[in-house]
C-alpha cells in the first residue's frame, strides 16, 4: 500500500508542507493557553485553531478534519474513496457527544461530497489511524475502493480534557516536568494499492501489526514494552522484513516517562543486532500530544522526508500507543535520493 498524498493542520502549520517543514526545522508551536492547573501554574498547549478561528468542540474537530481531507484529496474525484477517520476513545474527557455518528456526515456536507458506503470511524485514540490503514488495505485488496482517505483528528486542549489530565498528574507544567503538552491537530493520508511494480519514488506501508499492553500509565507495575514489542514484531512479520531492514523509528511519545520507557524497552526486545545508529524521531517536541491525529501525522511526516530526500534511511518503524492499551506499529519504506 502506498501513500499517495497527505494533508495536515498542526500548531506549526495549516498545511502538510508547512507543518512538516516547521517540524523538520525544530520549530515548536507552544503557547500559554488561558487556563491554569490545580497548583495555579499556567498550562502550555499547542493550538491548531489558527486554521479554524473561533471554533471549539465539534466545530473545531470538523473544521480541522475537513481542511486535511480537502488537502489530501487535491483534484482527485471523491467517488470510490471511503473516509476512514481515527477519533479519540469514547471515554476521553470533553469528547463531543455523538461524535462518532455525526462527524463523517458533517464532513461530507462541508466538502459537498458523497460519502462512500465503507466510510467509518475508529475511536481508538493514537492507534486509530493504523487500525484504519489495516482496514483500508482490506478494502483495496477486495476491490471495494480505488483509494482510501485515512485521517485522524483530536484535541486535548478543551477544559474538561485539561482538568482530567491535571487530575491524573499528566500535564507538563512548572510543577510537573513528567507530563505532556496538550495539543490539537488533524492529518490525512490518501492511500492506494502499491501494485505489482510500484513507482520507484513510492512511499510504501509494508506491514502493520497490533497488540495489547496490560500495564497502563496509572499502573504501579513498571512498563516493560511487552505489548509494543509484540506489535512491532507483528508488523515486521506482516512486511516480511526484520529489524535489519529498519534503521530509524518515529513514535507518538509526548514527554511522559511512561511512553519513553515503553519505547526503549520495546526496542530492546526487538532489536537483536548491533547498529551504529538508530535515530528516534517524535513530533511531540513541536506539536504536543495530538492523540488520534498522531498516527496519520507521523506517516505524513515520513512521506515528507522521503519525498525531499531527507529521510536518513530507506526503512522506518512507526509505532503508536493508546491510553486504552492498544498498541500498533507500521513498517514504512521509501526512496533514498542522492
Amino acid at each position: 500500500m502506498r501513500i499517495v498524498s497527505t494533508g495536515m493542520v498542526t500548531a506549526v502549520g495549516a498545511t502538510a508542507p508547512a507543518s512538516c517543514a516547521a517540524i523538520a526545522a525544530g520549530i515548536a508551536g507552544f503557547v500559554e493557553i488561558p487556563a491554569t492547573d490545580g497548583g495555579g501554574f499556567p498550562i502550555t498547549g499547542a493550538l491548531a485553531r489558527h486554521a479554524v478561528p473561533r471554533k471549539l468542540g465539534f466545530p473545531l474537530l470538523l473544521g480541522l478534519l475537513a481542511l486535511t481531507v480537502e488537502e489530501a484529496l487535491g483534484d482527485a474525484r471523491t467517488d470510490g474513496i471511503p473516509v476512514l477517520a481515527a477519533l479519540s476513545p469514547p471515554d476521553q474527557a470533553g469528547r463531543p457527544l455523538g461524535l462518532d455518528e455525526a462527524i463523517l456526515p458533517a464532513l461530507a456536507e462541508r466538502l459537498r461530497m458523497q460519502l462512500h458506503g465503507d466510510s467509518r470511524v475508529f475511536a481508538a485514540g493514537s492507534t486509530g489511524a493504523l487500525r484504519a490503514l489495516a482496514h483500508a488495505r482490506s478494502l483495496l485488496a477486495a476491490g471495494r475502493a480505488r483509494a482510501c482517505l485515512v485521517a485522524g483528528v483530536d484535541s486535548l486542549t478543551g477544559m474538561d480534557c485539561l482538568d482530567q489530565l491535571d487530575a491524573d498528574e499528566r500535564l507538563k507544567t512548572t510543577g510537573n516536568p513528567d507530563g505532556l503538552i496538550p495539543g490539537e491537530a488533524a492529518a490525512c493520508l490518501m492511500v492506494a494499492a502499491a501494485g505489482a511494480r510500484p513507482p520507484p519514488d513510492a512511499v510504501l506501508i509494508r506491514g502493520i501489526g497490533f497488540a495489547h499492553e496490560p500495564v497502563g500509565i496509572k499502573d504501579e507495575r513498571p512498563i516493560l514494552g511487552v505489548g509494543l514489542a509484540a506489535a512491532i514484531n507483528a508488523a515486521l512479520a506482516d512486511a516480511g522484513l526484520t529489524m535489519a531492514d529498519v534503521d530509524y523509528r518515529i513514535a507518538d511519545v509526548t514527554g511522559e516517562r511512561y511512553g519513553m520507557n515503553e519505547a526503549n524497552y520495546a526496542l530492546g526486545r526487538t532489536l537483536k543486532m548491533r547498529k551504529l545508529h538508530f535515530d528516534f524521531l517524535h513530533l511531540g517536541d513541536c506539536i504536543g500530544a495530538i492523540g488520534a491525529a498522531s498516527g496519520a501525522a507521523m506517516l505524513g511526516y515520513l512521506k515528507y522526508l522521503f519525498d525531499r530526500g531527507r529521510s536518513p534511511h530507506p526503512g522506518a518503524l512507526c509505532h503508536c500507543s493508546s491510553d486504552t492499551g492498544d498498541r500498533a506499529a507500521a513498517i514504512v519504506t521509501g526512496p533514498m535520493k542522492e
